[in-house]
């Protein structure tokens, strides 16, 4: 398994988790978070998760201008974005 890989099960885990979703439901790379029931808080709580678990900081304005089109595709690219810039 790649690392792109993990970190997208990460990030699936932890949308799961945040928003108390069972693992019957289906989230998909495209799948937006508000569609999940996500309100900004959630996607706030999200972010900062994502944000301690890789050591990471990615919050921004452009993400919090956008949390309507937001996807969990979105969070894996910025999350892969900014590890690559660790290194």
């Amino acid at each position: 398994m790649n690392i792109e890989t993990k970190i997208e099960l990460k990030i699936y885990e932890l949308a799961q988790n945040i928003l108390c979703l069972d693992n019957q439901e289906k989230i998909y790379p495209n799948t937006r978070l508000v569609d999940l029931g996500a309100d900004s808080l959630d996607m706030m709580e999200l972010m900062i998760t994502i944000e301690e678990e890789f050591d990471l900081g990615i919050l921004d304005a452009a993400v919090l201008d956008n949390e309507e089109s937001l996807t969990i595709r979105d969070l894996v690219n910025l999350t892969i974005k900014e590890i690559g810039k660790k290194f």
